[in-house]
């Protein structure tokens, strides 16, 4: 539960420096990035160790590719690109269980954990660099 909650604190912290400095690209991420995770929280904790579980939880990250790619085409950042590459990775896992089920259970949670961190970083750092370059090409006045 501690790396439960030091994530959310993180995840919290990203959308603050998204919401200041992300434009309508980091806050239409960054809010549904909380949303998505707090509906995987609650699933989790509802349905711990259950099968319906794991299904529950492929939906959910199905309809979070869906709109990372959609955020990806519609934003004219690129980090969007790269969230949605990583949620990729997340549904393969989901996949991966679907056709190995002897594959459930920490394994099955780390792989689809894994990608948790680099998704916040990626925005933060995909935002400052793109907020760097902006700043860089800017014509004087």
């Amino acid at each position: 539960m501690v790396i439960t909650i030091a994530y959310l604190a993180v995840l919290g912290a990203t959308f603050a420096y998204l919401a200041a400095y992300g434009g309508r690209t980091g806050l239409w991420g960054g809010g549904l990035l909380i949303v998505t995770s707090l509906i995987s929280l609650v699933i989790a904790l509802a349905f711990a160790g259950t099968a319906i579980a794991a299904t529950l939880l492929t939906i959910v990250d199905v309809a979070s590719l869906v709109w990372r790619m959609w955020l990806a085409f519609w934003s004219t950042r690129r980090w969007p690109i790269w969230i949605a590459g990583f949620q990729l990775n997340v549904v393969a896992a989901h996949v991966s269980i679907w056709f190995v089920p002897s594959w459930r259970g920490e394994l099955y949670y780390a792989m689809i954990t894994v990608w948790a961190v680099p998704t916040l970083l990626a925005m933060v750092i995909g935002t400052s660099l793109d907020n760097r370059h902006a700043m860089r090409t800017r014509q004087p006045a």
